[in-house]
């Protein structure tokens, strides 16, 4: 009877604790939104990139107010689902003790009236009950853990598991298997949401060895057309053919494994300088001579040879006091040395690559970008027209359509945006 009695308690509390748990999870979910904003407030405090701003103007108190107000709306949901949170707890609780320990007694101490029981049988049988729930209740508390785990575990099965569908779709299609002669795009329009074409109606032929420029003001659709050309997205409507190939039909690791990009937002990693340059761990002395033909090319060796440790240097200070604080001309120099540390890329995309340097920098740099590019597709994005002038065609993006394209001198003697863009700058 008492076996049979503590395995209705056990699981009586199996249900209400897997009750607990799923709402224990659902008010999780609830108060994550909020939960992330009072983090972000709090981690942009600690932050070095941010500090100036938080100390020098008012953004600093704005985010201590998030944090408040973020705080306030957690404290709000789960005391609005505590009542519930603790009707559940009690539930649980009473079973433990109450229902299980006082019914078993009484049920021990009738026996004992009854003749059936003597004093130190009814301690002994009490003790061996309550060893035996308490063996119980953590054997099913194990499946209750487990079945809690399984409701978190379970979204990041779907985000582990969750594949892009140009990825996904691409493994048993075409590799590239030798050097790209041409990229044709074919009518390529393009939306974000199926309804504002940032691109419309685009027409470009590239060959290789050529050197092209895109210009134009922001939000023209620059970057959104190199997005294209990397393959993040698939054109609305026509086509973009690599060697008579439609990309659609290529292997896109394979294709994305000959470009090197320079994108406009880089970033760099508490790493060494080594390692943020080759993107993986320094093997061999090979991969140091890489880095330190890269860092000459991108303008940095000389920087980087004067610090300690030369180019096994730590960035930042986050976790090494010795660390070094790039400048913004460093940073996109370290961005440069990456895309010159592998040599065996075919299509090179600049975008907005010397923003941050000084102009001396910059005609060093862009020598050292048409040097390294002889044989290569070339294709730079800049504000700065005067890098320009060196391409052999320029495409002037406006609202997503090409509106001029041609030679500097070309578009110069046409008179049109272009003309009026350099003019301003000169």
């Amino acid at each position: 009877m008492l076996i049979l009695f503590g395995l209705v308690c056990v699981f009586t509390l199996f249900f209400f604790s897997k009750r607990s748990s799923k709402y224990r999870y659902d008010t999780t979910v609830k108060t994550t939104p909020d939960s992330r904003r009072a983090d972000y407030s709090k981690r942009i405090h600690y932050l070095p990139e941010y500090a100036k701003e938080t100390r020098t103007t008012n953004i600093g108190s704005i985010l201590v107010d998030n944090y408040i107000v973020a705080n306030k709306n957690v404290q709000n949901i789960v005391r609005k689902r505590s009542i519930r949170i603790f009707g559940i707890t009690l539930a649980d609780e009473g079973i433990r003790i109450f229902v299980l320990q006082f019914i078993t007694m009484l049920y021990l101490v009738f026996q004992i009236q009854q003749g059936r029981l003597g004093v130190s049988s009814f301690v002994a049988l009490f003790l061996a009950t309550m060893q035996l729930s308490f063996e119980l209740f953590n054997f099913v508390n194990c499946f209750n853990g487990f079945y809690k785990l399984s409701l978190y575990t379970d979204d990041l099965i779907y985000i582990l598991n969750y594949e892009s569908t140009i990825e996904s779709e691409s493994s048993e299609k075409q590799n590239i298997t030798q050097q790209i002669q041409s990229i044709n795009i074919e009518n390529v329009s393009f939306s974000y949401n199926e309804k504002d074409f940032v691109l419309d109606d685009i027409n470009m032929k590239l060959s290789k060895g050529d050197r092209i420029a895109l210009v134009g003001h922001n939000g023209a659709g620059k970057t959104t057309l190199i997005k294209l050309l990397l393959h993040l997205y698939d054109p609305n409507s026509g086509n973009i053919i690599i060697d008579n190939i439609n990309l659609k039909n290529i292997n896109t690791a394979s294709y994305r494994n000959i470009i090197g990009v320079v994108y406009q937002d880089y970033r760099y990693y508490a790493l060494t300088i080594a390692e943020n340059v080759l993107l993986k761990k320094v093997e061999s002395e090979n991969d140091r001579k890489r880095v330190i033909e890269a860092l000459k090319k991108s303008q940095l060796y000389d920087d980087v040879k004067l610090l300690p440790n030369g180019i096994d240097t730590i960035i930042t200070k986050e976790f090494d006091e010795n660390g070094v604080i790039l400048s913004g001309g460093q940073s996109q120099k370290l961005a440069l040395a990456r895309v010159f540390s592998h040599t065996d890329k075919q299509i090179l995309i600049f975008d907005e690559a010397s923003s941050a340097m000084d102009p001396l920098s910059e005609a060093k740099i862009n020598k050292s970008i048409l040097d390294f590019c002889r044989d290569k597709i070339l294709i730079l994005i800049s504000h700065r027209l005067s890098t320009s002038k060196d391409m052999e065609m320029i495409y002037v993006l406006k609202d997503g359509k090409i509106i001029e394209r041609g030679k500097h001198t070309d578009l110069m003697s046409k008179n049109g945006i272009y003309a009026e863009m350099f003019s301003v700058q000169s």
